[in-house]
């Protein structure tokens, strides 16, 4: 139990100024959360005063501690083996509205029909789509809509392979903060999802015949760019390399912008380019990291088809004061689905559930959880007669 401080008292600021730097990060984050939620009970009208407020907030902690002590040690140990380093290259997320909360932990992430592929439907099609939506649960309608356009999309982005005017930094440098898309105030959170098991293909257009083509196959996943799709079959003709391919990295793209920088220029400033804020060759470098990745310039730049799994939800990150709300919901929904309990962040990285770990902390787990998977245990075997 973390001692108190009465940080009004001079005895007891200098006390805690003595303490270790990760046990201050621990206990500000304490009092920062305690104070929020002083602030909403009596904003909400459910206290009077702060003194009533901090009262409720200590009952509510309390009975809260009591559902933790409902998880077995096993339990917690099999969240924390999902714990990662949310702000690493690589790490695919996506981010919704808390509303929809309770639907991503029971079913998933449930893709959407394209609007492209919508747009150049027929209106019978369009009606057949329109009457599962209005007359189906979420789940029901969308396995209906997939099996008649196999075309329901789930939209993601990729720490280290998003760019925009805003992010300037190299892939290394990019974290949360820099993903965090353009019109989100409040009330959101966000899933970290396994793409492991999709294997990752090149570029594609949003054609509109047959509809099966303008998404990408089950089981891959792309960028969601046209433009960065006509510029790669420019210079590579049919044979598009998929990422991590030599041929992408970032020096021998830059050759081959030169090389072409012509017909390069005339397709981005032409009518099927439409809408695309980069205008030259030179710029196009950027689309690419210097190990042969490709980058997205979207909030939600990176594409699969069809649903991602509950098992394949691997943490959430949350803003903090509504920590307890989300703790409750995934206790009360996975009550008898113990093992897919995930971990839960801030934005900043920092792990605040099952156990409350600084960022720093997060990275030096991770560190030492994955030394321990390449260099495992050896058994050791006994000759007879030898002390066991």
């Amino acid at each position: 139990m973390p001692e108190k401080f009465d940080f009004s008292k001079i005895e007891d600021q200098q006390k805690f100024e003595s303490l270790p730097q990760e046990e201050k990060v621990k206990i500000k984050d304490e009092v920062e959360e305690k104070a929020l939620l002083m602030q909403e009970k009596i904003k909400g009208g459910e206290a009077d005063d702060y003194y009533e407020a901090e009262k409720m907030v200590e009952r509510e902690k309390e009975k809260n501690q009591d559902v933790k002590k409902e998880l077995s040690p096993e339990v917690v140990e099999k969240i924390m083996e999902k714990v990662q380093d949310i702000n690493k290259f690589g790490t695919a997320v996506t981010f919704k509205d808390i509303e929809s909360l309770d639907s991503v932990l029971k079913s998933g992430l449930l893709g959407s029909v394209p609007k492209s592929v919508l747009r150049f439907a027929d209106d019978k099609f369009r009606e057949l789509i329109s009457q599962y939506e209005q007359n189906y649960e979420r789940p029901a309608a969308w396995a209906k809509i997939f099996r008649k356009t196999k075309a329901n999309v789930v939209w993601f982005n990729i720490v280290g392979r998003f760019l925009s005017e805003k992010v300037k930094k190299g892939s290394s440098d990019q974290t949360m903060h820099d993903l965090y898309p353009e019109g989100i105030e409040s009330d959101f959170f966000c899933a970290i999802l396994d793409v492991s098991r999709f294997k990752e293909v090149n570029a594609g257009p949003w054609v509109h015949s047959p509809v099966e083509n303008s998404v990408p196959k089950l089981d891959t996943f792309r960028s969601d760019d046209s433009t960065l799709y006509g510029v790669l079959k420019l210079l590579f003709g049919e044979s598009i390399p998929v990422p991590l391919d030599d041929r992408l990295r970032k020096e021998n793209i830059g050759r081959l912008l030169i090389e072409k920088k012509a017909e390069v220029d005339n397709f981005l400033n032409s009518d099927i380019a439409i809408g695309n804020k980069i205008k030259t060759a030179a710029d196009l470098k950027d689309f690419f990291t210097e190990d042969g990745f490709t980058r997205s310039t979207k909030d939600y730049g990176f594409v699969f088809n069809g649903r991602v799994a509950p098992r394949l939800i691997k943490g959430l990150v949350i803003e903090k004061e509504t920590l307890k709300m989300i703790e409750e919901k995934i206790l009360e929904i996975y009550e008898d689905k113990q093992s897919l309990l995930m971990p839960i962040y801030d934005i900043d990285g920092n792990l605040l559930w099952p156990k409350k770990m600084s960022e720093e902390e997060v990275k030096k787990f991770v560190a030492e959880k994955d030394k321990k998977k390449e260099n495992p245990p050896q058994p050791s075997f006994k000759k007879e007669g030898e002390e066991r």
